[in-house]
């Protein structure tokens, strides 16, 4: 069943490679099956694109933490200190910079940014601390995590779970259920009813809820809408919730809803 939520108020432009990250890493892997990408780092973005092609690519570009290393300072502190992979097994394409221990020194930490290119079908867990993730032209059950960074998440088919603690979050023409928790920024989501499904014409519920701050109480909110163009609002500040309909689209095309949720600590859950 074909569903989209809304929530941000900023397109987020993601940068491929972040001011000083180099190229460290290539690899690309031809005629192989991936159902899954999972991608875990810190301090780097991830960039994550679908296409019709069966081949998957991955860059990796590195960041030094403390004074400029040269290319066998980084491979030697990657071997005592992180744990570097960029493989394909049983279906799972795993590309990921994690560190052994939080003992490393502040002098000795790397960064890494991952840009990957996969085929189209294929879910993901994306996950990464201070940088932003993009996900874009996929099908599948997307996951993505970051504690101080824009989202951005477009051209997606599937459920869509999005965590973030520090940035904005987008959602761009995304089907299926949204599950959307921010507790940094706003949320900005749009989504289509489809006209093949049992969305046409029935009455559709959005709804909101915002964590109690020092500066708000606890905020639910819920907004009824149907197969129309509508735009949905949510404000913790006054209290209210606003919908606007437009005339419904009936069975002969589909429509896009969007809503705008301004809040701190927030979920958006359809």
């Amino acid at each position: 069943m074909k569903k989209l939520c809304t929530l941000l108020l900023a397109i987020i432009p993601v940068a491929v490679f972040a001011q000083d990250f180099r190229p460290y890493f290539q690899k690309s892997f031809s005629n192989v099956t991936i159902q899954k990408l999972v991608v875990t780092t810190e301090g780097g973005l991830i960039a994550v694109s679908g296409s019709d092609s069966k081949d998957a690519d991955v860059q990796v570009s590195i960041k030094c933490n403390g004074p400029e290393m040269t290319d066998a300072q980084i491979e030697q502190d990657i071997k005592d200190n992180y744990t570097f992979t960029v493989s394909v097994e049983n279906g799972k394409l795993s590309a990921q910079l994690i560190r052994k221990s939080d003992d490393v020194p502040t002098e000795k930490r790397l960064y890494a940014s991952f840009v990957v290119s996969i085929p189209r079908n294929v879910s993901t867990d994306l996950s990464t601390a201070g940088a932003a993730i993009s996900l874009s032209d996929v099908n599948g059950d997307q996951q993505l995590a970051t504690s101080g960074g824009n989202i951005a998440v477009v051209t997606v088919t599937g459920n869509v779970k999005c965590s973030n603690s520090g940035g904005n979050t987008v959602l761009r023409d995304v089907t299926q259920k949204i599950d959307v928790s921010d507790a940094g920024g706003n949320i900005t989501a749009t989504w289509f009813v489809p006209t093949d499904q049992d969305e046409v014409g029935a009455t559709l519920l959005a709804t909101a809820d915002q964590a109690a701050t020092d500066l708000h109480p606890a905020f639910h909110t819920e907004a009824t809408f149907t197969d129309a163009l509508t735009t949905i609002t949510a404000s913790p500040t006054s209290g209210t919730t606003a919908a606007t309909p437009g005339t419904s689209c009936g069975s002969g095309c589909s429509r896009r809803h969007s809503a705008s949720h301004r809040t701190r600590p927030a979920r958006c859950a359809r």
